[in-house]
């Protein structure tokens, strides 16, 4: 499938990032290690590694110290700092989710400036398919201590997440997901057999594609556990791989993470059954629980 060339609306956090790879940039420009750099700004050398690979925000006057310390020029300067006055603007996006992790932040910022999404999952539906209800079901056992609160925030964050599949100029989306995802009831078999008649409906989306490695194709590379590419249309952006883990989630856009994870999603894709025949299947599973698809 192949991703559009309109241009896309690019988010805050991916503003943010290109400020810390310029900020990188004149830094090793200027000779400077990560630790001079701290002890003239007060702060720790972690701190302005993560400013720089756009973890964290930075201040617009800690960026005007950056750049003094760089030998920058007036003009780049004043560029630069409307840079980091735009990237400290609050996305009202977040108004009512204060309390994500900042991991799962940036990543739902960089995912709506993405052309183009390739995920893989091996035990629940993509995030961005799944149903209310099923959503809900997945996060309270995911989430045991949480409140009720919590869990209603956390799903209707992937709900709004979800309308990004619907723009005017949306993200091409792959997916491969093993045939546990499909297999396991989540929320009860009525709640599957919606979900799964969700993901028939979905194959039928223009920038959607679906695929499913079956239980039959024996081992596979994806076995270690789900991860998700996102690539954009600037050559400037360098694509992230998320990893999610039990203790948590990171993000990386080392070269070496991305050419495993490329080179691993063309494997599953390879293993797995065809867009048609996935589509075909999906629609038998969701027979199996008890309704019939479109």
């Amino acid at each position: 499938m192949l991703v559009n060339d309109e241009p896309r609306m690019n988010s805050s956090m991916l503003q943010r990032r290109r400020l810390g790879m310029e900020l990188r940039r004149l830094r090793v420009t200027a000779g400077l290690t990560l630790g001079q750099v701290g002890e003239e700004l007060y702060r720790s050398s972690s701190t302005i590694s993560r400013v720089e690979r756009g973890r964290v925000g930075v201040t617009p006057r800690d960026v005007r110290d950056m750049l003094r310390l760089y030998g920058v020029g007036t003009q780049q300067q004043e560029a630069l700092l409307q840079l980091a006055l735009g990237v400290r603007r609050r996305d009202p996006f977040w108004q009512a989710h204060g309390d994500v992790p900042p991991e799962q932040r940036t990543y739902v910022g960089l995912e709506k400036s993405a052309a183009l999404i390739r995920q893989y999952e091996c035990l629940a539906v993509p995030g961005l398919l799944q149903l209310q209800q099923y959503a809900a079901a997945l996060s309270r056992v995911l989430f045991p201590n949480a409140t009720v609160q919590h869990i209603e925030r956390h799903v209707g964050l992937r709900m709004m997440r979800q309308a990004l599949l619907l723009d005017d100029d949306p993200p091409c989306f792959e997916a491969v997901l093993d045939e546990a995802a499909l297999q396991r009831p989540v929320g009860g078999r009525d709640v599957m057999q919606a979900q799964l008649t969700r993901l028939a409906t979905a194959t039928e989306m223009p920038n959607v594609t679906l695929q499913v490695i079956p239980f039959e194709a024996g081992e596979h590379g994806g076995m270690a556990g789900p991860f998700t590419i996102l690539s954009f249309r600037d050559p400037v952006d360098l694509d992230e791989v998320y990893l999610e883990y039990s203790a948590g989630e990171t993000m990386t856009n080392t070269s070496t993470q991305l050419q495993r994870h490329k080179l691993l999603f063309h494997h599953l894709k390879r293993v797995a059954l065809s867009p048609e025949a996935s589509a075909a299947f999906i629609c038998e599973m969701a027979n199996r629980f008890g309704g019939s698809t479109p």
